[in-house]
């Protein structure tokens, strides 16, 4: 049985009185083959596309919290994180990164949630995974811009 994940839910809309399944999982399960196999009296039957998600306005967090959002660099990309503390931060990455990283920026926020939500949303289509990007140099000269710039030196 076929049951929506957390991501998933946004194509079951029961007020609406329909449902559909995102595409990449209509391929993966091979949907299409699967109902002409068991229903062949539809044949031709062809699954809908979900309507695109309305677009949601970027709120800030209800409970903001300040501290840094951080670049780093590595042999394989950009990271855009966060963190209240950079040096335990980064110490950290030295220790469980199998690579050596370098601080490229890092910057003061209000609200260091929504600013690294911000910049995740900014550079998805550069996004590599999780965290990662692959960045520009004119990317960077964007991110430095923002935020309350600190120094890097010294940590």
């Amino acid at each position: 049985m076929l049951r929506p994940n957390s991501s998933g839910r946004q194509f079951w809309q029961k007020e609406k009185g329909w449902f559909a399944f995102a595409p990449d999982v209509v391929r993966r399960y091979a949907l299409k083959d699967l109902y002409a196999e068991y229903f062949p009296d539809l044949n031709g039957f062809d699954f809908p596309s979900p309507p695109p998600p309305a677009p949601r306005g970027l709120r800030h967090s209800a409970s903001p919290i300040g501290g840094y959002v951080y670049v780093i660099r590595s042999p394989l990309g950009f990271k855009i994180g966060k963190t209240v503390n950079l040096k335990s931060r980064t110490r950290l990455f030295d220790v469980k990164l199998p690579f050596k990283i370098s601080i490229e920026h890092y910057a003061w926020f209000d609200d260091y949630t929504y600013a690294e939500r911000n910049f995740h949303i900014a550079y998805h289509a550069k996004r590599l995974e999780g965290e990662w990007f692959d960045l520009s140099a004119a990317d960077l000269v964007e991110i430095k811009k923002l935020g309350m710039s600190v120094p890097v030196a010294g940590l």
